[in-house]
């Protein structure tokens, strides 16, 4: 265990206000009312922490496990790893890997009647959710076909009273020009205009605009090719923990 308030090493622990909380013997011997006090402000920060109320105890298991996992890790990574203990590093990983598995199990049992409620709103209020998210699509959609044919319409006007001018007809073009409506703009919605393509013959694709072909350059390094032009190389190391 771990200290509260120094995280210091320690195996005391002392009734708190929301359970058994771990103090080293600094803090523990005198209680003074200085430490009482901090004792007091590091549980409500633990309760406050969450904006769903917690169990005492699931505080509890959560912050043993997690000063557990810390202290393990810093001895971990003070030991070296090397060839002539391989079987014990291999046994401290599946260990690791076993605990994980444990703590994760924990954390899923604790989340899942809060996932399962999450749920059954969600589905309270989807009815109402989609209903409005339909009407925007269908407003939106409204807007982009209106602004579409705006601006098509005043693309032929300008074509006109160009084609007009070049014919000299001054009083031509200026009625074609009177055809060119300006935008209405409305207060906080914008708009802009999207281009979208489809690839329907990619032999015909300039190669500057084409990619290369991931699949294939990892298929030639898997069969051991090791130098491709234009392709740095980096092997690795995968470690797999089965249970």
């Amino acid at each position: 265990m771990i200290c509260v308030l120094c995280e210091t090493p320690t195996h005391r622990a002392v009734h708190g206000r929301y359970g058994m909380i771990s103090v080293c013997d600094e803090h523990l011997s005198p209680l003074t009312v200085e430490t009482n006090n901090e004792l007091i402000q590091y549980e409500d920060r633990m309760k406050n922490t969450h904006a769903v109320p917690l169990a005492n105890d699931t505080i509890i298991e959560a912050t043993q496990a997690n000063d557990n996992a810390r202290r393990d890790l810093e001895a971990l990574k003070a030991m070296p790893i090397t060839m002539a203990n391989m079987a014990l590093v291999g046994d401290i990983l599946k260990k690791v890997k076993a605990q994980a598995k444990y703590l994760k199990s924990r954390q899923d049992a604790i989340t899942r009647p809060l996932r399962e409620a999450e749920k059954g709103i969600r589905d309270l209020f989807r009815p109402g959710l989609d209903a409005l998210e339909e009407a925007e699509r269908h407003l939106k959609a409204g807007i982009g076909v209106a602004e579409r044919a705006h601006h098509e319409a005043n693309r032929q006007a300008a074509l006109e009273a160009q084609a007009a001018l070049q014919q000299g007809s001054a009083l031509a073009a200026a009625i074609a020009s009177s055809n060119i409506a300006p935008a209405v703009p409305v207060q906080g919605i914008t708009t802009r205009e999207v281009m979208q393509f489809a690839v329907v013959d990619p032999n015909l694709v300039p190669r500057e605009l084409c990619s290369p072909d991931e699949a294939k350059i990892r298929a030639a390094i898997a069969l051991g090719v090791r130098e491709i032009p234009g392709v740095q190389i980096a092997i690795g190391t995968q470690v797999t923990v089965r249970q």
